[in-house]
């Protein structure tokens, strides 16, 4: 199929220059589009066609003229509406040797999700899943691959429809929430499971949310007289040539790569460093291997070349006031040596040389983008520098404070201070509370001299460490973001034990099922988190403390990640799953590129709507002498069509009179 064809997806059909052929017949000609094998032809009246063009569904039969060795013509019959490939009602015939089969072509059955369910991106900020429409060939979205690492993956289909199965509304214990069919699948201990078939389980959760997407301003960050203006090596003609070669100049704050730009500042403010001579422009990251290949990944999307990631192992030596210290370190690193990829991020603010020994404060322009914004570039350097998610000695249910250093030499300490209070203004932004603290004087004697160490501190309220882990949290560090999410679950499920949210811990927690219909519920205490759990063991509410069967946060991470592995995701307890009466909207679905075929929305892991496909190894010769009976038991377990059951029972007369009739026997019956 052509590019042309390919970018037409979103257009509506109003623009399709069409000829009628005779009375009835319409047609679109061959000519119409670069790579169209055949007309496309319309059978309907002229309200029909009107109709038609108000969506995509002559688009749509442009589309299957691309197909290879169609015969004759695309068409679409009188009762054609959009489709998720062909139109419904599209017809085509392609060649026994030239052509191919398409396996839903047409469409297929969707199991779907309300239209305000809120998709995780894949730069961690969330969107309802009806805003999606009209950009979603540009999305990328976070999913869970192989059941066990979180990913990122392009979509290949979008879909909108009214609910052709029954809304439920899904709880869990720890508060997440989702309207959705009772056919969509959610991910279970034993895979995806439907919704209506459920029932008292386990679901798996992702607990980062990441924040709302909102468009930026635009406003300019930098462009060639930014760049003409620096004091660096090099022509400064030939950098702004290679950074215009790759559209990053003009960068402004609604550029396309400057999401992965704010990544990389962070991410080297915290583990990198610039250095800039004229033999030897270098940028260096330092990191976890794994981590550092997705960051060379991000690097490559500017269109910069890093290097291999080199490995080596250091000795180092350090004095400091309480004693000496000396250890072995396996360090992993990685160099960009491109000029212009080093000028413009010295240009956006990233400082030269080293960090230590100079004074150097956040561009004010920072301040100026959107939160989804701010996060990439906080979430980057939370990864590099600040503290892992770690509970106390001795008190397994509390976490430390999550702290980030800053180390300055005695003559530049003021801007030490003065880095880390910008820092702290900016996830204020999230409702997080942090403070910094008074310097720590010559903690560290080196070849520049004493050293004094600042410290961010982030408060340990739980409420502030949810909303700090769960809407920040960690980039380019996947142990870390692991640990932040299941810290996040811990504390919600510690909160609603403890009573900090309108559940009594006085009392058995309820859980309370509903399967099919509205009256099909029970309900039965769980007795793990309550006052009458296990004998001899009782629950205090007396200020933040919970009783000794509650699990500490590293007895805790194993059962609540068994199966998932390291993907951030966990199991939450399914508490109550009711009918929906009256559900009037419009539902949604996507289909995602990754083989995992998932997205999250609200928190759940679902599965993504797609077509299920039968392959085998046996041949023709194998298959044929039992293809009706093979055919006839398919059928039997996996119903085809567009509805495998109606809401009317017709007898055969009742069926002749219906047609007979046509709207009048629609509305008297």
């Amino acid at each position: 199929m052509s590019t042309q064809a390919l970018n037409s997806w979103s257009r509506s059909s109003a623009e399709i220059p069409i000829k009628q052929v005779s009375q009835n017949i319409w047609e679109v000609p061959q000519d119409y589009q670069p790579g169209m094998k055949v007309p496309a032809r319309i059978y309907a009246d002229e309200d029909l066609l009107a109709k038609m063009r108000t969506d995509r569904t002559i688009q749509q039969c442009v589309n299957v003229t691309h197909l290879n060795g169609i015969y004759k013509y695309a068409i679409t019959m009188p009762d054609g509406h959009e489709g998720y490939g062909f139109p419904i009602g599209g017809v085509a015939a392609t060649d026994y040797d030239e052509g191919l089969i398409s396996p839903g072509g047409v469409g297929y059955d969707i199991n779907c999700i309300r239209g305000s369910s809120l998709v995780l991106s894949d730069y961690g900020y969330r969107r309802p899943i009806s805003s999606m429409s009209l950009n979603w060939k540009s999305q990328r979205v976070g999913c869970i691959e192989e059941q066990t690492r979180f990913g990122e993956t392009d979509l290949v289909q979008f879909m909108e429809q009214k609910p052709s199965r029954r809304v439920y509304r899904l709880r869990t214990l720890t508060g997440h929430e989702i309207f959705a069919t009772e056919d969509h699948p959610f991910l279970t201990p034993t895979g995806m499971v439907e919704l209506g078939k459920l029932g008292k389980s386990r679901v798996a959760v992702f607990p980062f949310e990441g924040v709302d997407y909102v468009e930026p301003t635009e406003f300019i960050i930098a462009d060639r007289s930014n760049i003409r203006s620096l004091s660096v090596p090099g022509n400064p003609r030939q950098i702004v040539n290679e950074l215009e070669k790759r559209n990053l100049l003009p960068l402004t704050s609604t550029s396309e790569k400057l999401p992965v730009l704010l990544k990389l500042m962070g991410f080297i403010l915290g583990d990198g460093t610039l250095v800039f001579t004229s033999r030897s422009p270098q940028a260096w990251f330092y990191g976890d291997k794994e981590d550092l290949e997705e960051v060379r990944s991000d690097v490559k999307k500017l269109g910069f070349n890093p290097s291999r990631i080199y490995h080596r192992i250091r000795d180092h030596k350090i004095e400091t006031k309480y004693g000496k210290y000396q250890f072995k370190h396996d360090e992993y690193s990685f160099v960009v040596r491109a000029r212009s990829f080093i000028t413009l991020l010295f240009a956006l603010g990233v400082p030269l040389g080293n960090k230590s020994k100079q004074a150097y404060s956040l561009p004010a322009w920072l301040f100026n983008l959107r939160k989804w914004q701010k996060r990439l570039f906080l979430s980057t350097l939370f990864g590099a520098e600040l503290s892992a998610p770690a509970t106390l000695t001795g008190h397994g249910y509390n976490f430390c404070m999550p702290q980030l250093g800053q180390n300055k030499n005695e003559a530049g300490s003021d801007s030490g201070a003065k880095l880390l209070s910008e820092i702290a203004a900016l996830i204020e932004d999230f409702d997080v509370k942090a403070q910094v603290t008074r310097p720590e004087e010559n903690v560290h004697k080196g070849i520049d001299g004493h050293t004094n160490r600042f410290r961010l501190l982030v408060s340990t309220e739980p409420a502030n460490l949810i909303r700090f882990w769960s809407m920040i949290g960690y980039e380019y560090n996947k142990r870390k973001a692991f640990l932040a999410n299941v810290a996040v679950h811990y504390l919600r499920l510690k909160q609603r034990v403890l009573g900090e949210k309108p559940i009594a811990a006085r009392i058995a927690i309820t859980q309370k099922i509903s399967v099919g219909s509205s009256n099909d519920t029970y309900s039965e205490p769980d007795t793990r988190y309550s006052a009458e759990g296990p004998p001899a063991l009782s629950l205090s509410v007396t200020g933040s403390r919970v009783g000794s069967y509650f699990p500490k946060f590293d007895e805790f991470l194993p059962a609540a990640t068994e199966g998932l592995g390291s993907s951030g995701a966990v199991w939450d307890e399914v508490v109550s799953i009711e009918k929906v009466d009256n559900f009037n909207e419009n539902v949604f679905d996507l289909t995602t590129a990754s083989d995992a075929h998932n997205f999250i929305a609200n928190g759940f892991v679902v599965s993504n709507c797609g077509v299920r496909l039968i392959r085998t190894n046996l041949t023709e010769d194998q298959v044929r002498p039992v293809l009706p009976r093979l055919v006839d038991t398919i059928f039997n377990f996996i119903p085809s069509g567009l509805g495998s059951r109606g809401q009317i029972k017709l007898s055969p007369i009742e069926l002749d009179k219906a047609v007979t009739d046509g709207l009048d026997w629609a509305v008297d019956n």
